[in-house]
């Protein structure tokens, strides 16, 4: 039984493959480091200095466009806005922060100010949903469907 669960928890993992039963030793249940190390399955952005990887994820290629890559940091910037504004916002409304406090009404005032003017569009155009406002998943959507479009193009184009 315990064998039975150190290989699946193997597999989830990123640990070395356990060896098969019938193959195993007395007192070995993994691959010698050699053969398969840690990771070693793994792509790295920039293999020749391992310690590396490409910030964002993957969002663009090492030789984007510079104003390319600007657009793509700024629309990441406002996703994170927006993703606050959504959390503010249900924080307000489950009474958690104090609305009083100078901080917060400055916090709520700023992020108001950047995301309201895009929610007020997007909302001319959803119907009422009974108190449910679904314009910042759409605004979400729209910047991820941006950012994968301005990728897209800087790799299609070479731009």
């Amino acid at each position: 039984g315990l064998l039975i669960a150190n290989e699946a928890l193997s597999q989830l993992s990123y640990s070395p493959e356990p060896i098969r039963r019938s193959k195993a030793r007395q007192g070995e249940g993994f691959r010698k480091a050699g053969e398969a190390r840690q990771g070693a399955g793994k792509i790295q952005a920039f293999p020749d200095k391992p310690g590396l990887r490409a910030k964002g994820g993957g969002r663009y290629n090492s030789r984007m466009n510079p104003i390319f890559f600007l657009l793509v940091e700024l629309l990441e910037i406002y996703k994170w806005i927006v993703i606050a504004a959504v959390i503010v916002s249900w924080l307000i409304v489950f009474n958690v922060i104090n609305t009083y406090n100078s901080f917060v009404r400055s916090l709520l005032h700023m992020l108001s100010a950047l995301t309201e003017p895009v929610f007020r569009r997007v909302r001319k155009f959803l119907p009422p949903m009974g108190g449910l406002d679904l314009s910042p998943i759409v605004v979400f959507v729209i910047i991820i469907t941006l950012q994968y479009t301005i990728g897209w193009i800087s790799t299609r184009y070479g731009l």
